[in-house]
């Protein structure tokens, strides 16, 4: 037996905000109180049956610093995700511990690009729904299936926690066309899943899609049936409470938007997807960083936009691994000029991971 009921009251819960900072500030307000109950993997605090509506998918960056979220290690498991992978080896280098939760150290078998990109060996389920959606704006056919019973209700490491996705189509009340989503989630880490990765991940394919079809955004509403926090985290939760508190005496005006996703085409994305996907296969076969990036970089000079900085930025990152790529004056410089001078809270989180890892190796001389 896994699961040892501590004490729980099974309650349904709604929460309305805009965007990821906000509605972790609540959730982790309701987790504060809730009760507690076993897993396997220890002690939690949960709350069922919870549904949290974002109007504004694109504040998708945490802006509490005792959350302390990888940005990096997000935007490459979003791209491995969108881009269809479920190969670790596209992984791990951004998010060692990816390892632990696969069954074969090699993938992971409920991986959602996978599952999303190359359903039982056979659907696109993402060209589909484009295709369904260019043909019929307003259908009420297009979605995306995750789970597959035929995997995740047999015993694994990795089974997977969302289910659906679900997108529609609706104008609103100014007679605007809006993509609105709702994800479907069986079991949600507030910490590892929701605030870690799953919605950054997937308000970033919502989107994504949505400039595809040349409408605006709707809403992002993501439905969990067991929404909770392991022990480990209760501090953290504690934290961004008190944080949470203190902005609220001394508010901070802060752009919490991320570089717009626009590519022109789903092929687009896949031709960005296969030429990063080959330049961390080079720096794995101990390829020159320097030549690595250059190539990376000529990749991406035909038609380059803002979007494409979320291919650069995690290629440019691993590259700093290198101490004689990370000396070289025009690199130094390009990071500086690109990263360094924005401001937003996007570009501050990745000049400070940046920064860090230029300092750990000693990089940062004139």
């Amino acid at each position: 037996i896994y699961t040892k009921l501590i004490k729980t009251k099974m309650q349904p819960f709604l929460i309305s905000t805009t965007g990821l900072s906000s509605a972790l500030l609540e959730l982790m307000k309701l987790l504060k109180k809730a009760p507690e109950i076993g897993s396997r993997n220890g002690k939690t605090k949960e709350l069922t049956q919870v549904c949290i509506s974002h109007s504004d998918p694109t504040d998708r960056l945490i802006s509490f610093e005792s959350r302390k979220e990888d940005l990096i290690a997000q935007i490459a498991e979003t791209l491995w995700v969108v881009g269809g992978s479920r190969q670790l080896k596209y992984l791990s280098p951004f998010l060692p511990r990816a390892i632990d939760y696969s069954d074969d150290q090699t993938v992971w078998r409920a991986g959602y690009g996978f599952r999303i990109r190359n359903y039982a060996g056979e659907v696109d389920q993402l060209k589909e729904v484009l295709n369904i959606l260019k043909t019929d704006l307003y259908s009420r056919r297009a979605f995306l299936a995750i789970t597959d019973s035929r995997v995740d209700l047999s015993p694994g490491k990795d089974i997977a926690c969302n289910q659906m996705i679900n997108f529609l189509v609706r104008p609103d009340e100014h007679g605007i066309d809006r993509l609105n989503m709702t994800v479907t989630n069986r079991s949600n880490d507030g910490f590892w899943g929701y605030s870690g990765i799953n919605f950054y991940e997937f308000s970033f394919l919502q989107e994504f899609v949505a400039n595809l079809l040349g409408v605006k955004l709707g809403y992002y509403l993501h439905n969990s049936m067991s929404f909770h926090i392991y022990e480990q985290h209760w501090d953290r939760m504690d934290s961004i409470i008190s944080e949470g508190n203190r902005e609220s005496l001394f508010p901070v005006e802060t752009n919490t938007k991320c570089p717009e996703v626009h590519f022109s085409s789903l092929e687009e994305f896949d031709y960005l997807f296969s030429a990063y996907k080959g330049a961390i296969e080079s720096l794995n076969s101990g390829t020159n960083t320097f030549d690595v990036w250059n190539n990376f970089r000529e990749s991406l000079n035909k038609d380059y936009t803002e979007s494409y900085i979320f291919f650069e930025i995690p290629i440019l990152y691993l590259c700093l691994k290198d101490q004689l790529f990370a000396f070289d004056g025009k690199v130094q410089s390009y990071i500086s000029n690109k990263y360094y001078k924005e401001e937003s809270l996007f570009f501050t989180k990745i000049s400070k991971k940046f920064k860090k890892r230029i300092e750990r190796h000693n990089y940062a001389k004139p």
